[in-house]
């Protein structure tokens, strides 16, 4: 039977990773214009002119322009549209209310008060920070919980792959009965002994695919391509043997790389 463990982390590793990469394309948006934000509310701490404060919150209007807002997924977006605006629209208006003060004979700045609508930009940002900060773990905890239990295809797929990889290792281990050694088994001489399965040399198998990853000596190391995109590999030096799973064939096509315990052989 197929390994269960593999299995279960399979499932719950690839929808981890794209939670992951929804986290990482809300952080890449998202950061530069926060960033235009924080700016601003340290300088204000310390004390701005208003030409100054203008040029500050040109560039952040600028680097909230950029932002690719339709984009954005879930949570992310609403970062977006709620503090980071909120902020943005603050600064831009206090701007505008000091600039016209300016330019206006009549009107005394010691007497403009924005310090209150400052400070509501301050914590709109701070806010932004934490909930952005809060992406990651969410979206991890919402995929994972959604994807406890593997699905009817994923197990079929599964079994399907350790069938092939099964076969592919009896199909090498007549080869090194036959000569003494692994070497020289590749994709041509293993589909003589097993022509069932699809054989590719050392490059990543393609679903349905086992690849021959080494073979040298008494060494041999196999990696089956499943349809979801899961590849399994099988490592064996004379008495060791092991095992690994991964959605990424940099993972298991290396020496060492197929270290766990075999418990399904």
């Amino acid at each position: 039977m197929l390994i269960a463990s593999a299995v279960a982390w399979f499932a719950v590793l690839q929808p981890r990773r794209e939670a992951e990469a929804r986290a990482e394309t809300c952080a890449a948006e998202l950061s530069p214009a926060l960033e235009e934000l924080e700016t601003i509310d340290s300088k204000l701490n310390v004390g701005l002119t208003q030409a100054d404060f203008g040029s500050a919150v040109a560039d952040a209007n600028v680097a909230m322009d950029r932002v690719d807002a339709p984009s954005l997924p879930g949570e992310c977006a609403g970062i977006f549209q709620g503090p980071m605006i909120d902020a943005i629209e603050l600064y831009t208006s206090t701007n505008t209310e000091w600039n016209d003060c300016i330019t206006t004979t009549a009107c005394d700045t010691d007497r403009l008060n924005m310090q209150p609508d400052w400070t509501e930009a301050s914590i709109a940002i701070a806010t932004a920070h934490e909930q952005l900060d809060a992406v990651e773990q969410l979206d991890v905890a919402v995929a994972m919980e959604g994807s406890l239990a593997p699905s009817a295809d994923s197990a079929a797929d599964s079994d399907m792959m350790q069938d092939r990889l099964r076969n592919s290792i009896a199909a090498a281990k007549i080869y090194w009965t036959e000569g003494g050694t692994y070497s020289g088994l590749d994709a041509a001489q293993a589909s003589a002994l097993e022509p069932s399965n699809h054989w590719a040399d050392g490059s990543a198998p393609t679903p349905g695919q086992v690849s021959i990853v080494v073979a040298s000596g008494n060494t041999i190391q196999l990696v089956a391509g499943s349809d979801e995109g899961m590849f399994l590999c099988y490592y064996e030096d004379l008495d060791t043997q092991g095992y690994n799973a991964s959605m990424d064939f940099a993972d298991v096509d290396g020496i060492g790389e197929c270290g766990n315990p075999v418990p399904w052989l």
